[in-house]
């Protein structure tokens, strides 16, 4: 259990720094249903069903 939420931390800062190069993701992903917020919750989607493929299967 604690490596699924060690790898979900390291999920979310890859998510929220290096994968955020953008300049209308990082700043409007506060604004509800701005592209930029849903691209940014697609991003951590995508990480967060790895990391439980990867932690389940």
């Amino acid at each position: 259990m604690f490596e699924a939420l060690l790898l979900l931390f390291i999920k979310h800062f890859i998510c929220d720094f290096p994968l955020q190069t953008s300049p209308w993701m990082y700043r409007n992903k506060g604004i509800y249903f701005h592209p930029g917020g849903i691209a940014h919750a697609a991003v951590h989607g995508v990480g967060t069903g790895l990391v439980l493929f990867y932690y389940i299967g």
